[in-house]
């Protein structure tokens, strides 16, 4: 495949030299690249721990696609399968357990954690929520989206996924 150089806010440039095609530059969008990266045909890697629950036969964990991590929602459920109940910060805490143990197998951490989306069932969660959110993270904090939904897998109350740049 030819390399693609993207640069944001400017034109993309073929390895020809030449402008390329919009296809190019959007494949290379698509591949998030960073500013002024080179864009190749990048494949992706499953990311599989024993340390967080799986549900092999619907979905990875996380992936990773050049140097972006993507792990999946996760709930506050233990690796044996078990919902954390009780607190807020007591089921937080076990959700970023699940995802420090999958960014590992990246070796990646918390700390590269660039967006997070938070699902809650009850929105009065939040302030609680908000409460124990921010121990996890140093500025500059991660982008993050909170959405109230009607109902999360297994009866959870919280889910989180994260995007991590390594």
């Amino acid at each position: 495949m030819e390399k693609v150089g993207f640069s944001v806010g400017s034109p993309a440039i073929n390895g020809r030299g030449g402008v390329a095609r919009s296809g190019e530059a959007a494949m290379c969008r698509k591949r998030h690249i960073k500013q002024m990266k080179i864009c190749y045909n990048m494949s992706m890697k499953k990311l599989s721990t024993d340390n967080a629950p799986k549900a092999e036969h619907i979905l990875s964990q996380g992936i990773v696609s050049g140097n972006t991590v993507y792990v999946a929602g996760q709930i506050h459920q233990r690796p044996d399968g078990s919902i954390v109940e009780g607190s807020v910060k007591e089921k937080v805490e076990q959700i970023m357990k699940n995802i420090s143990a999958i960014l590992q197998e990246a070796n990646a951490s918390i700390d590269d954690i660039v967006k997070v989306v938070i699902y809650v069932t009850d929105m009065a969660q939040m302030p609680e929520l908000n409460e124990v959110y921010p121990t996890y993270f140093t500025e500059p904090f991660p982008v993050r989206e909170a959405v109230g939904v009607q109902a999360l897998p297994l009866g959870a109350t919280i889910e989180i996924s994260v995007v991590a740049i390594k």
